[in-house]
This record gives C-alpha cells, structure tokens and sequence, in this order.
C-alpha cells in the first residue's frame, strides 16, 4: 500500500474500531477475511481521489457510499485497498446473480428434518464490523431493494421467521457499505437509496495512470509479460479511441480495461493478430450491423497499428 493512498484515505489520522470476539474461533474467521494490500496496486489520481471519499463518508459515520463506472476501472479493486489500509474483512456479493436469501440474509431453513433459525453470511459479517461489497445493484429484485434499504437507511439486517415476528439485527457501528454498479447496464438505482448512498462516478483513469495499471497487471500476472509503461502507451491511446466509436454507438460492448489488459496481453505472448481477435467480441451483432462495426473497429486499429490491416475484416 503506497503512503499516498493511505494519506488519502485519511488512514494516518482516523481507523474505524474493530470487533473485539468472545470466541477465538469467531476470531480467526474475521481475522482471515482481512485482504492484504496488494504491491502492484496503482494508486494513481483517480484512485486518490475515490479514496478520500470513502474514507470522509466512513469518517463521517455516514456509513455507506455509492460507486458507479464503467467495468474494470478498479472499483472493487479499490475497495480491497481500503479495507487491507484499515485492516477489517471484506465481504463482496454480486446483487445480479440468483441468490439464496437465506444462505445469504438468514431465516428458517429446514435441516434434518427439523426448521431451524439461520444467519446468514451478509448479515453474519454486517455484525462484526467489515466492509460489505454490493455490486451491480442496477439489476436487482425487488427483495433485493428491501434488503438495501434495511442496510443502507436502517442500518440494521430483518430476517424473516415462518414461526414468529421477523427479527432486526443492527449492523456494527463500523460496518460499511459500499454499492457499486455499471450506468451502461440496467437502471439507475431508486433515488431515495442514491441521496443516502451520495454516490461517487469512479471515472476512467488517465492514459497516464492506465498505462502504469496495465503493466503492473501484466508483470504481476506473468513476469515474463512484464514491460515498462512506455510500451503500452500506444495500447491506451487504442482503447481511448475506440471508447470513442462506444459513444458514437458503434460498439456492442464498452472496451473497459479488461479488455485492454486482454489485447496488451496477446499482443505481447502472441503477437498482433491474435491481440486483434480478441477485439472482435466489441462489435454489433445485428444483421447488417456486424460488418459496418468490424470495419469501424479496424480503422480506429490501424490507426494505431498499420499492420492490422485486414484483422478483422477480409
């Protein structure tokens, strides 16, 4: 963790209190969730920035953020940095997916024959003080909205019972939630919920900063991949211009760093050709669009790249 990130976060002035446990067993739990810091992590100025304000709203007590950007900008990524800096769990759940409430939540579950009172894993750790990951919430059920605002304006966890009242639990006073989700996918979350939340855009980084992300990736995932900055800055440029040709709705998909990491990676160990392919999952899919799209995606490629000509496009 760099001294620049934690000096954002504002870790040097202010730590939130951490779960004192009765039973040592409980104890190693909590302690195993602790994530460590990572030593490629970038903190450049976007993620400076976003640090400080987590660190204010959890400061403040407010006891939640919102962040909302496009995929693979570093928003869960960022996320693991803050709780390795105040060394608490974190617990992430994907909103999005086909979720069990009770394994989830709690409630009534039949065991052996027999019902029997559960807690669950979100609501285990909303009691013990962490940081609780909501992502892509843009999707959503409405039990799911429920949930949310329990935790974020109610700051408690309601369990439901097939034999009695349903139960409150109160979270922490050091739990934290953070939600994040994606504008270019489903809706924006209610608004009720976003004027509690305060939500923060986690805006692309700078070609700068996304050059020194990539290769910190690439050596952290395969030294021999490892390359200075200066190599991958024309691959930035690539993707600045075909975020561009998203914007201008001739793209499927958004080209988000994943994708960048993805070409960086193949053009390294592989070479260009295969680099290119990897860009052919952008394009429209619709009848009489997928071809206008490839040659969209080709020109903004060569443009960078001469010899991609004819990649992907014959």
């Amino acid at each position: 963790m760099t001294d620049d990130f934690a000096r954002a976060l504002g870790a040097d002035r202010w730590q939130p209190s951490h779960w004192v446990a009765e039973d040592q067993d409980e104890a190693a739990v909590w302690r195993a969730e602790v994530p460590h810091a990572d030593p490629a992590y970038i903190a450049g100025q976007v993620q400076q920035m976003m640090a400080a304000h987590v660190g204010l709203r959890w400061r403040l007590r407010f006891g939640c953020i919102g962040v909302y950007g496009a995929p693979g900008t570093g928003k869960n990524a960022l996320l693991r940095e803050v709780a390795a800096t105040y060394g608490v769990p974190m617990f992430s759940v994907d909103l999005s997916a086909g979720l069990d409430l009770v394994e989830l939540v709690g409630g009534t579950a039949l065991v052996g024959g027999s019902t029997v009172e559960r807690v669950g894993k979100l609501t285990w750790w909303a009691q013990r003080g962490s940081l609780l990951v909501l992502n892509e919430i843009q999707a959503v059920e409405p039990t799911m909205q429920t949930l949310l605002h329990d935790l974020v304006a109610e700051r408690r966890v309601v369990i439901a019972s097939l034999e009695g009242a349903p139960q409150a639990l109160r979270l922490h006073p050091s739990t934290f939630i953070a939600v994040t989700w994606n504008p270019f996918q489903g809706r924006m979350p209610e608004p009720a919920l976003l004027s509690r939340l305060g939500a923060i855009e986690f805006p692309q980084p700078s070609q700068t900063d996304e050059a020194k992300i990539l290769a910190s990736r690439l050596a952290a995932a395969d030294p021999e991949l490892a390359r200075p900055t200066s190599e991958v800055t024309r691959d930035v440029a690539l993707f600045t211009d075909l975020r561009q040709l998203y914007d201008q709705q001739e793209l499927a998909l958004f080209p988000d760093m994943r994708f960048a990491l993805n070409f960086v990676a193949h053009r390294i160990a592989s070479g260009l050709p295969a680099a290119t392919r990897t860009l052919a999952a952008l394009a429209l899919t619709g009848v009489g669009e997928r071809q206008r799209s490839l040659r969209q995606l080709e020109r903004v490629v060569v443009a960078h790249y001469p010899q991609a000509r004819g990649m992907l496009v014959a």
